[in-house]
């Protein structure tokens, strides 16, 4: 009896173990699977919320690209809230519209810019031709920003041939005409840093001033001419604007300073191969050594200037000699090669003519 009764305490404890583990085990499953559909749940919502992310930004790339193509007039007068307000599609197509007739309009400005040069140079090749009441007609039908220096320049240069009157009065008043009308160049070149045009200009105020003995202006401006013409390394017009400057010197007796700027110009010359500046330096030389009664060396320096001319004259028959020469081989050339060609054809035709001969004999 109490073996049964040890054996059914036995069983029935093992029972509640079995029981109680059972339990402990599908708590544990239950808990796993909680945290499993958590985790599921929060990976979905996650994942929608990049998705959205991705969306929005991309709508806002495209509202700025949209906005920042706008035209500076839809941007900045009361429409600072478009941007906010591109919510939507049509906003945005909108938008976009607007940004894309800009570019357009960008487009044949552009195009408008392109035709307006090419009437500019047409402009420019006509004037050359023009007397003063046209051109000043042409200024004051001009509609072009470019074309204002061009046409003050060629009215200065008209005005620049007071060389040709005898009347001092109207000289003078040419001579003035030209400043006036050159300043009005040189303010438009300068707008458009055009050196070219401002070294013309400084050369053309040099003349005029050096022919009014006003010697301070001209020398200032012939220095602005130099100035520009080594920033270019344009060696000619250094040279020229040397020798204009050594002349401008001899004039108020600065001889010694006018001695160097002839210096420098014959050895530019030489060094770069200008012979015929070259000559026209040696003339100067030959000037100068008049003002201050050096004959012997104005005599030296006319002698060298006649034999580099001389020389230079040599050197251009040569060239021209030599021209000739290549050209009249060329001809020679050509008609040899069509000799050739018609005793070749000659020779065929005979040949044909004996054959067709023989052919009718033997028939």
């Amino acid at each position: 009896m109490k073996i049964a009764a040890t054996l059914f305490i036995m069983l029935f404890a093992c029972f509640k173990l079995s029981a109680s583990t059972c339990s402990d085990t599908s708590k544990t499953v239950s808990s796993k699977n909680k945290t499993d559909s958590l985790r599921a749940f929060t990976d979905f919502k996650a994942n929608q919320t990049y998705q959205l992310a991705r969306t929005e930004n991309h709508v806002y790339s495209v509202r700025l690209l949209a906005f920042n193509n706008l035209p500076d007039s839809l941007k900045f007068t009361g429409n600072k809230k478009l941007f906010a307000m591109t919510d939507n599609t049509e906003s945005l197509r909108a938008l976009l519209i607007l940004s894309h007739a800009d570019s357009l309009k960008l487009k044949q400005a552009d195009s408008l810019r392109i035709v307006e040069a090419v009437h500019v140079d047409s402009v420019k090749k006509n004037i050359k031709v023009m007397g003063i009441d046209e051109l000043k007609q042409q200024l004051k039908a001009n509609k072009y920003e470019l074309l204002k220096g061009p046409l003050y320049t060629e009215i200065s240069l008209r005005y620049l041939n007071y060389d040709t009157l005898s009347n001092k009065k109207q000289k003078s008043l040419y001579q003035n005409e030209a400043i006036s009308y050159t300043m009005l160049a040189l303010h438009q070149y300068s707008i458009y840093d055009d050196t070219l045009g401002l070294r013309l200009c400084f050369d053309n105020l040099t003349k005029v001033y050096f022919a009014q003995k006003k010697y301070t202006q001209a020398k200032w401006f012939i220095l602005q001419s130099n100035n520009l013409s080594r920033l270019k390394n344009d060696v000619p017009n250094i040279i020229a604007s040397l020798i204009t400057l050594s002349a401008i010197k001899s004039d108020i007796e600065d001889y010694t300073l006018a001695m160097s700027d002839l210096n420098e110009a014959l050895q530019l010359s030489i060094t770069h191969h200008y012979p015929k500046i070259e000559s026209e330096v040696l003339k100067n030389y030959a000037m100068l050594y008049n003002r201050v009664k050096n004959y012997p060396k104005e005599a030296m320096m006319l002698k060298k200037r006649d034999s580099l001319n001389e020389s230079i004259r040599r050197d251009e028959r040569a060239k021209l000699i030599a021209s000739m020469n290549a050209q009249a081989f060329i001809q020679k050339r050509k008609l040899d090669s069509l000799q050739k060609k018609k005793v070749y054809t000659y020779n065929i035709r005979k040949s044909y003519k004996n054959s067709s001969a023989k052919k009718i004999t033997s028939l």
